[in-house]
């Protein structure tokens, strides 16, 4: 019978021996909390979890994570498109936090979220220009309008001064 040797097996001896690294509880916490916001709408109609809950007592439990698991909690709500909601959280978090890190952790995501709405916004509108554009043959003439009302009315307030 042949014999393996460790280097032609690929398991060296060393590592057999060893046990597994088992995850600290704020790892383990950290984790399930990304995995609680990124599955939002699973975890509260079929299980029936309370992840603000769950969410809100790590950032009591865990001090020095807390910037990362606000904007857990703020993904969340993002992710159930409660986008209100959302913002209130992201401004909770950094009127709450005492630490410099963990606002400008808050503040980076809350800014790129809020830079995202503002692009979603502008999409939505050079979309319904378009279409504006196709049902009418020009969208021109409308804003000549208005922005001759807008020059009249600034002449009526000059005039009244």
């Amino acid at each position: 019978m042949a014999r393996v040797s460790p280097r032609t097996s690929g398991v060296s001896s060393e590592s057999s021996n060893q046990p597994l690294p088992v995850p600290s509880s704020k790892q383990h916490f950290r984790e399930s909390a990304c995995y609680n916001s990124q599955n939002a709408t699973d975890l509260d109609h079929v299980l029936g979890l309370n992840v603000d809950a769950i969410i809100r007592g790590g950032i009591k439990k865990f001090t020095d994570e807390v910037g990362r698991l606000w904007t857990s909690l703020a993904d969340y709500y993002i992710r159930r498109k409660l986008v209100e909601k959302a913002r209130d959280i992201f401004k909770e978090g950094m009127t709450t936090v005492v630490t410099v890190r963990d606002f400008s952790v808050i503040f980076d995501v809350y800014s790129q979220f809020e830079e995202s709405m503002l692009a979603l916004k502008m999409e939505e509108m050079s979309d319904s220009e378009v279409e504006d554009e196709g049902s009418n043959g020009e969208v021109g003439a409308e804003e000549d309008v208005d922005e001759e009302d807008d020059r009249l009315n600034v002449a009526k307030v000059g005039e009244e001064a």
